[in-house]
């Protein structure tokens, strides 16, 4: 995730996130001793770090306070603030792609349907959500209504993480 700093976040399997400064190269741990496994990150304009992870979504505090935002039955494998400024996770197991208001309500935008193992989400320059469905070899895309349709089809891989590269495409990765 490049942060409002221009910066790279990324969430270590060991328990921590790093920001690594992409002009120098220097890394730094700026969340340390996760109490979950953590697998996606998001950096708002306040410097407060999300974390989504097995059955929680966290938020590390500037202050260094942290907070459970939701609790989950499975894994939240990535968020995004959109700009709106609201929150935007992936339920992976349970299909859904979920929209945390200001006042902390949760809200199912989609569930089910092409929805099959949603893994990551971004917002393209349209303001729309896109979606790495891992299950479906696919790339979906979340309209304004929460019409869910496919984007990119028959990928020859399955898609894990999805960032808009800031201009008129996408970047991905795969678990292959």
């Amino acid at each position: 995730e490049i942060g409002p700093d221009d910066q790279l976040y990324t969430v270590k399997r060991t328990g921590g996130v790093v920001r690594t400064n992409l002009q120098t190269g220097v890394t730094e741990t700026v969340v340390s001793n996760l109490p979950m496994l953590g697998y996606g990150v998001a950096v708002d304009v306040d410097g407060s770090i999300y974390v989504s992870g097995y059955r929680k979504l966290l938020r590390y505090n500037s202050d260094g306070s942290m907070e459970t935002i939701l609790t989950a039955s499975g894994y939240l494998t990535d968020v995004d603030i959109g700009a709106d400024g609201l929150l935007y996770v992936a339920d992976y197991c349970n299909n859904r792609i979920l929209k945390v208001t200001s006042s902390g309500q949760v809200e199912v935008l989609a569930s089910g349907g092409l929805l099959n193992r949603p893994y990551g989400l971004t917002f393209g320059d349209d303001g729309q959500i896109y979606i790495a469905n891992l299950s479906g070899y696919n790339i979906l895309n979340l309209d304004a209504n929460n019409q869910v349709t496919i984007f990119a089809d028959g990928l020859p891989y399955a898609p894990l993480y999805i960032s808009s590269d800031r201009g008129n495409g996408f970047y991905f990765t795969s678990n292959t």
